[in-house]
């Protein structure tokens, strides 16, 4: 990580700007509690959520300080609150969360054949920015599963047949999205955007091999109910 120097002639001071590696750090924890989760989906879903809960945290990290850190290197000072709020020049005129937005304007810096706003690439980082959201700002009745079961047309006093078949289940915000197979797939859409930034300023990638490739796996449908609504 580069020593920044600046300095104030009027003033007549400088300041050595010494970086810490945060976004380094973001993605090494990411992939660490990645394995962690490998290791647990067949033991533990508790102990596999909190590993997963915790990768996925990390690679919003990464993603949100991999955003500053070159913001910082290719936008000029007295633009960087445009940037940093999305206004004037940086307005976002996207479906994508500002984040997202943020690197786009980001990556199409660095290269002369436009990075579109539908890319694959950019719309799995926005699902990453999304679930940290969800996490974040837990909602009870938004993250429940919910069981819908069918109900009389009748304003008046009925009865449900709790015992019955329901007429459809909508799993919890853990079961949907906060799993291995989604740290997983969360942590390689991270690696993939430092791979790519790494081709649009000519970097040699292979000082990166310390973060490899984790295959998704096809984890066993099992009726789990029982432990998953303890949670």
């Amino acid at each position: 990580m580069p020593t920044v120097l600046r300095a104030d002639p009027k003033e007549q001071i400088s300041v050595e700007y010494h970086r810490i590696q945060l976004t380094q750090y973001f993605l090494d924890w990411s992939l660490k509690y990645v394995g962690i989760a490998k290791k647990e989906y067949e033991v533990s879903f508790e102990n596999e959520i909190e590993a997963s809960v915790t990768s996925i945290i990390h690679s919003a990290l990464f993603v949100e300080s991999f955003i500053n850190q070159f913001a910082e290197e290719f936008i000029k000072n007295d633009d960087r609150l445009n940037f940093d709020r999305c206004k004037k020049s940086y307005k976002n005129t996207s479906d994508l969360s500002n984040t997202v937005w943020k690197l786009y304007c980001i990556l199409n810096k660095q290269t002369e054949d436009s990075i579109s706003l539908d890319d694959n690439l950019l719309i799995r980082i926005n699902d990453i920015i999304q679930i940290r959201h969800k996490l974040v700002h837990y909602k009870p009745e938004e993250s429940s599963r919910k069981i819908y079961r069918k109900a009389p047309n009748s304003n008046g006093m009925f009865t449900l047949d709790f015992m019955g078949d329901p007429v459809k289940i909508e799993p919890s915000l853990l079961e949907k999205e906060v799993c291995c197979l989604n740290a997983i797939a969360h942590y390689m859409s991270c690696r993939e955007l430092l791979l790519l930034w790494c081709n649009l300023i000519g970097q040699d990638v292979g000082g990166f091999s310390r973060y490899p490739k984790v295959e998704i796996f096809h984890k066993k449908i099992e009726d789990d109910s029982v432990v998953r609504d303890s949670i």
